[in-house]
């Protein structure tokens, strides 16, 4: 191959390359944080975090999640209240669902099945008292979450002030979640959520 056969390929097989790498997509890939409140046969605060991929419209969680019950057992001394736990409740879940990014936000909803751990004080007694039981069944998860995301590739900024960097794809979100599982304790909850990653293709 002569130098002027070089050229040629080289004018006809590079733009296509820098093309491509000029239009590379980001992945939406994104952990969350959540927390909230939740009622049902255990009403209590619940907390937790998902790993999330998304494929299209095609949205993978792996989530896990806390539901705690307390009861107020007395203060001490007159002043601070104690509460005991009586009901905490570990799922662990795999779901499947939809999402759709749109220039700011998303939308999400998604089903799974679960496993779920329970430890209860079946007494419902106070702290001194209480003797723990525990059991082991699976659920039904399920999930519809609400995020608000930055519209266009941004620097980091440090302290949410100073902006440092390059512009990038990856950020912050911020959100609403409607979360719960039917199960032999079956739980409904509204939380908020905070998630950082690639929230869609910038």
């Amino acid at each position: 191959m002569n130098r002027l056969q070089q050229i040629v390929l080289l004018i006809l097989f590079l733009p296509p390359f820098i093309i491509f790498a000029q239009k590379k997509e980001n992945p939406i890939v994104f952990y969350e944080l959540n927390l909230g409140r939740a009622i049902g046969p255990t009403t209590g605060w619940f907390g937790g975090g998902s790993l999330n991929y998304q494929f299209k419209n095609d949205l993978f969680t792996a989530r896990y999640t806390n539901l705690t019950s307390y009861k107020y057992t007395g203060s001490f001394l007159g002043i601070l209240p104690n509460y005991a736990i009586v009901d905490d409740i570990h799922e662990y879940g795999i779901l499947y669902g939809k999402r759709y990014t749109y220039d700011d936000h998303s939308f999400s909803y998604s089903v799974g099945f679960s496993y779920l751990n329970r430890e209860f004080d079946p007494a419902n007694a106070s702290l001194s008292f209480q003797k723990f039981e525990d059991e082991n069944y699976f659920g039904f998860p399920f999930e519809v979450n609400l995020k608000f995301f930055k519209p266009e590739r941004q620097r980091v900024r440090l302290y949410y002030l100073i902006p440092v960097g390059k512009p990038t794809s990856f950020g912050g979100s911020f959100g609403l979640k409607v979360i719960g599982n039917i199960s032999k304790r079956s739980f409904l909850g509204l939380g908020f959520s905070y998630s950082f990653g690639w929230h869609k293709k910038y």
